[in-house]
């Protein structure tokens, strides 16, 4: 997978991230097929717990509708 995400730090899968700060994003990519990015709120305290949120596709091209039906 190329990726470029602006804002975003790349992680390597592998290794500690033991520099992961709040209020920063960062995202990693495995075997070159799937891509994962997260943001860390800025008031985030260690030990406080998450909310996440995930997508999937098997699509090969993702669109998002510039206008959507919905109302």
């Amino acid at each position: 997978i190329a990726v470029r995400l602006t804002g975003f730090r790349r992680l390597s899968e592998g290794n500690q991230w033991t520099d992961i700060k709040a209020g920063g994003k960062y995202f990693f990519t495995r075997n070159g097929s799937a891509m994962v990015a997260f943001a860390i709120g800025k008031k985030y305290r260690a030990g406080n717990g998450v909310k996440m949120v995930a997508a999937h596709t098997d699509s090969p091209c993702l669109k998002v509708k510039p206008i959507s039906k919905r109302r």
